[in-house]
């Protein structure tokens, strides 16, 4: 993975370090009130929650803002030096970079989830099927729960969570790649995408192209169809995203950086 060879033990240990204490942050907001197992510091059905929104754009976001834009620069300095001229191949050695940075985000937001659970509560069990649960209590209408019990079980949750989560990290890595590309200047990338998705964030849930898609409440869970229309969705934005990204590389010009 030729990606690594430019990414700096110091660089993954602050883009690393940052996101986490993020997350922790966030894990410890969600212990604020009826917070009494697993899922409950991993996605709060009131807010906070190691998985929740601003980790992603607090957390996750301004870092791979920062550090796909570095790691390209540092990538495509050498691409000039060693005259390689298959563009698609670097455009690809930039997309499963940002593929396998996602999935070690993700596993680290899950992970400081579960360990934030088993400090405050002292278990790592899911209580959202049973009356003790946070779902069960803020219901409205307690008639309505046992609606909820078959589809809040762990295995749907950790499904939804985890997919939902990574799709979306890639869509940001994606972003970050395509601003990088007709920006070129990283501080506009940084500025750009920040700007982007805060404002996506700020819109209703029905029009948000992405802040919308991983938002979870009640309703979320109960419907299906919501969650596989998200999923192909995000699947299809990631698709146009790669395309339109490899038709813009194959125009790129790549001028050699004299230090």
């Amino acid at each position: 993975m030729l990606e690594y060879k430019y990414c700096t033990k110091k660089m993954m240990f602050f883009s690393i370090g940052y996101t986490l204490v993020i997350a922790i942050l966030s894990t410890v907001y969600a212990a604020n009130g009826f917070s009494n197992s697993l899922f409950d510091y991993i996605v709060n059905l009131r807010s906070g929650g190691s998985m929740n929104v601003i980790t992603f754009y607090v957390g996750v976001l301004p870092t791979l803002a920062i550090l796909l834009p570095i790691l390209m620069d540092r990538m495509e300095n050498d691409f000039i030096i060693s005259r390689i001229k298959e563009k698609n191949k670097l455009l690809n050695q930039h997309i499963i970079f940002a593929a396998i940075i996602s999935v070690i985000i993700i596993v680290l937001l899950a992970m400081t989830g579960i360990i934030g659970s088993f400090v405050a509560v002292g278990h790592i069990h899911n209580l959202w099927p049973t009356e003790q649960g946070m779902v069960y209590l803020i219901l409205e209408n307690k008639m309505h729960f046992p609606l909820y019990v078959n589809h809040v079980t762990s295995v749907k949750v950790w499904s939804y969570l985890l997919t939902s989560r990574f799709l979306v990290t890639v869509i940001i890595a994606f972003i970050i790649i395509f601003l990088k590309t007709i920006l070129r200047n990283n501080m506009y990338v940084f500025f750009v995408s920040q700007m982007f998705f805060w404002i996506d964030s700020f819109l209703p849930k029905g029009f948000s192209l992405f802040t919308g898609k991983i938002r979870t409440g009640l309703d979320t869970w109960l419907s299906l169809q919501e969650q596989l229309f998200n999923f192909v969705y995000l699947i299809l934005v990631i698709v146009i995203l790669y395309l339109v990204c490899r038709r813009l590389y194959k125009t790129k010009e790549f001028y050699h950086k004299i230090n």
